[in-house]
């Protein structure tokens, strides 16, 4: 019965590829997909305007000049048929420019010459980051009547001004408007609050815009984000512009030069992060008083007058900076009661404080990370010994920062040890560093912060002096063997450090680099001797610390853990590997450091938090949107790819998961911690190995049961990693109801109900344009957790999925223990089945990945399942 069941689908098989196969051949060859002629006319105005950026191709792939004879006027719909050549959505698709795509319903006589069918297409999105763009922003661009989402971010050539609205007709699909960091200037239009109802996000920060802002900008009711930062804006804040912006979150207007009164920003409820630092706003604070649901605010480097506001009731602020202001001059324990105790952060640096520091102020402060009070008139006695006596963060492992540079202390008492202190305490400019105790342990501690003992130190050299002159009087020939034994320790010391210095020259010489090679000091001063409050991370294989050179630069220097230590060929290897490969998705290795069995990697420092941190825990309180999760799983898997098919020999990195993923400050996405990095011989389809090391949740089954090992360990491991990007959740949480605890396993229950769309972040809002992008790259991460590795997808073919260049197979469901049992027969070599499992000599399961056409429908996705059988 078995047999016949698949011979009948076998029959079913062949049918579907006769069809599908020339469902391919009628998209390819007859199918027209259309833009509206101004639509058209913007994308052709975009490349003229951009078409001397250098190396173009590179930068922007399928970008090309339409044909402007073939092109009608603004006001002619286009031609049913002679377009496609230059179709941007589909055949010949633009980077960066996505398409909503439908099937017309057309009669035979609307068809194309060739019995063709029609599709309507309309731009919805277009991204562009980071490529070193040169041009401006031309008028036309707003012909884009479906724009859901306009990137255009890191291109500091990317000038002019901003395109004002040249029709009548609103754009109120654009959700999000994001330039930031790009050369543009002048001012914004005043048209956009009018033209721009339905915008949600808008960040124009770190540009050269001026003028005031355009009180039209208060009619964006729907607006979540706003960021003018680092601009040249000037004026008093419209005083009625924030009376409609009930949904904004978060606001930062900082280094501009605004002036006046504070806004009113009584009806922005939503209201959580402010930031306001560094303009000239003046009179007092106290509208923002009642604004008791921020956990960050900033109002810092302004011209503040008046008393300082009490916000004890504030029970969310998280961080709190007034530094640099006029307030009236207040005693230091009034303005410590003025904040709430949940704060992490404060400063109130240069804010006419006075009086004496006690612990009696700190010790509320549980949680305190940071606190700076520099430049102002604190004097007294700190009794350093009565700080430590309460817990810091809640817990004595933690380490608590004090700034008092520029103050008037005169004493500090403190007796005990410094090297291990878990507390950070700056006095640079206060008569105590000036004073006799300036040259002490204690003084150089808190005065230069270069904390270690020298009175232990000149003890234990003391007792080694005295050990020695005993030695040489009792015995002068044992003097002379230690005195000899020494003396080759040290020869031998010499020629293993000149014989490691050869072995490493001689490696970059067989490969033609050359590395850059630090030295050990260099990076301890760059470090502060590796400092707990510079690290920035630990994992199994070492600890990373944030380190600023001579020249400035800011590195990230790993610091590998004895018990993780290469030997050298292995840790060479792996300096050469990582000096070659050179991808803007990869974390760059800027050199490396050997002394003794210490060994240390220079890397570039992103400037961010990794993926873990920014999407489960929040840190930065940056909103994580659609278009940016996606470009984020976009550039991890064109980093995988670059491992897999660019470099020779492939490099399988075997450790992808959030914690290893980097943002920087633009939230593109960096792969981390080549730790465990192996290079993959072009000849062999795969490898087993005996120690079997990763991360659990992310490793494939044939690895984690059998230790074996190919690409497609790294495209299980990027499939469980879209789904948390997509989710929003860990692959593993027990906080969840038991079926949804393992986020593989819920994402294939819900597979087979149909539903996918319920992994989907519950805090996303997603247009329906973007419902099908979510789809796709959960159907792409299906395939790639598919528990028979032959079965995944390559990442070559995961970017093609995810850019919509090839389809996605339908996934089929197979149970775990078929699966696990086909792997264990395949690596022994069996034929045997097992009870109500099919022989393996009889059955061999496969999904297709092929091009095809958008099809219609919300999800546009052409899903096929394949089953072939013998």
């Amino acid at each position: 019965m078995a047999r016949q069941k698949f011979a009948l689908l076998g029959i079913a098989i062949v049918l579907s590829l006769h069809v599908f196969s020339n469902f391919l051949e009628q998209v390819e060859a007859q199918d027209n997909i259309l833009l509206p002629a101004a639509e058209q006319w913007a994308l052709r105005n975009l490349f003229v305007a951009w078409k001397n950026t250098e190396d173009l191709n590179s930068s922007l792939p399928g970008w090309t000049d339409f044909n402007p004879d073939s092109l009608p006027n603004r006001d002619t719909p286009p031609p049913i048929d002679g377009l496609s050549t230059y179709d941007p959505c589909y055949f010949n698709s633009w980077r960066g420019v996505r398409c909503y795509i439908t099937l017309r319903d057309t009669t035979p006589e609307q068809k194309n010459d060739k019995g063709g069918r029609i599709w309507d297409a309309n731009v919805v999105t277009i991204i562009v980051s980071d490529e070193s763009i040169i041009g401006n922003l031309p008028e036309g661009i707003w012909n884009f009547t479906s724009l859901s989402s306009l990137t255009l971010t890191g291109n500091p050539e990317l000038k002019g001004v901003l395109p004002p609205f040249t029709g009548s007709s609103l754009l109120w699909t654009l959700k999000n408007l994001d330039l930031h960091g790009n050369g543009l200037h002048g001012s914004i239009p005043s048209t956009y609050g009018d033209m721009l109802s339905g915008l949600e996000d808008l960040d124009l920060s770190n540009n050269r815009l001026n003028g005031a802002l355009p009180e039209n900008l208060g009619k964006l009711e729907k607006l979540w984000t706003l960021k003018l930062s680092h601009n040249q804006f000037s004026g008093s804040i419209p005083r009625m512009i924030f009376r409609n912006l009930s949904r904004l979150v978060t606001m930062d207007l900082s280094h501009n030069t605004f002036s006046g009164k504070l806004p009113n920003l009584t009806s922005v409820a939503s209201l959580n992060r402010l930031n306001m630092s560094f303009n000239a706003f003046n009179g007092s604070v106290d509208l923002l008083v009642n604004k008791t649901n921020l956990d960050d605010l900033d109002l810092s480097n302004n011209y503040f007058t008046g008393s300082m506001p009490n916000l004890s009731s504030w029970s969310n602020l998280q961080s709190l900076n007034l530094s640099n202001n006029k307030f009236d001059p207040l005693d230091i324990s009034a303005s410590l009661q003025n904040v709430n105790e949940n704060l992490l952060s404060l400063g109130l640096s240069n804010t006419s404080l006075h009086g004496t520091l006690s612990t009696s102020m700190l010790k509320r402060f549980t949680k305190l990370r940071t606190i700076e009070l520099d430049y102002n008139n604190i004097d007294g006695t700190l009794d350093v010994a009565d700080l430590l006596s309460f817990p810091l963060n809640g817990t004595r492992n933690s380490t608590l920062r004090i700034s008092l540079r520029n103050n008037s202390i005169d004493t500090v008492i403190y007796k005990d040890l410094v090297r291990k202190l878990p507390l950070i305490l700056e006095l640079q400019g206060n008569p105590y560093c000036s004073g006799q105790w300036a040259d002490s342990d204690v003084g150089r501690c808190f005065c230069t912060q270069l904390c270690f003992d020298s009175k232990a130190e000149e003890d234990i050299a003391n007792v080694k002096r005295t050990t020695i002159l005993i030695a040489s009087l009792v015995c002068g020939i044992l003097l002379l063997i230690i005195i000899s034994i020494g003396s080759f320790l040290i020869w031998k010391n010499r020629r293993d450090s000149g014989y490691r210095l050869a072995q490493v020259h001689e490696k970059f010489a067989k490969h033609e680099l050359k590395p850059t090679l630090y030295s050990y000091g260099e990076l301890q001063k760059a470090t502060n001797d590796f400092h707990p409050y510079m690290k920035l991370g630990e994992g199994a294989f070492g600890a990373v610390y944030k380190g600023k050179l001579a020249d400035g630069s800011v590195v990230a220097v790993k610091q590998l853990t004895t018990n993780a230590q290469q030997n050298m060929d292995d840790f060479l290897n792996e300096v050469v590997v990582l000096t070659t490969v050179k991808h803007r998705n990869l974390v760059k290795l800027k050199g490396c450091c050997l002394r003794g069995d210490r060994r240390l990697l220079v890397y570039e420092c992103v400037e961010n938090y990794d993926l873990a941190e920014t999407l489960f825990d929040h840190k930065g309180n940056q909103p994580i949107t659609w278009p940016k999760r996606f470009n984020i799983c976009l550039g991890v898997a064109n980093g995988l790819q670059y491992l897999h098919e660019g470099v020779e020999p492939r490099i399988i990195h075997r450790d992808i998961k959030a914690n290893n993923v980097l943002l920087d400050k633009n939230l593109q996405p960096k792969i981390a911690d080549f730790g465990l990095a192996l290079l993959f011989p072009n000849q062999e389809t795969h490898i087993t190995i005996e120690q079997i090391a990763g991360t659990k949740g992310y490793m494939a089954p044939e690895y984690a049961s059998l230790g074996q090992i190919s690409e497609r360990v790294d495209v299980f491991s990027f499939g469980v990693l879209a789904l948390e990007v997509v989710s929003g959740r860990r692959n593993i949480n027990f906080d969840v109801p038991l079926e949804k605890t393992y986020l593989s396993e819920w994402a294939w229950k819900l597979n087979e109900a149909g539903s996918l769309l319920d992994l989907v972040d519950p805090s996303l809002s997603l247009h329906v344009d973007e419902e099908a992008v979510v789809l796709r790259v959960i159907n792409v991460a299906m395939a790639c957790l598919q528990t028979a590795a032959e079965r995944r997808p390559t990442m070559g073919q995961v970017v093609a999925m995810l850019q919509g260049d090839i389809e996605v197979g339908g996934i089929v469901r197979e149970r775990y223990n078929e699966n696990v049992n086909r792997s264990y027969q395949k690596l022994l070599g069996l034929n045997t089945s097992v009870t109500s499992l099919v022989p393996v000599e009889e059955e061999e399961s496969q999904v297709l990945y092929g091009s095809s056409s958008q099809g219609g429908g919300t999800s546009h996705e052409l899903e096929l399942s394949l089953v072939k059988a013998r």
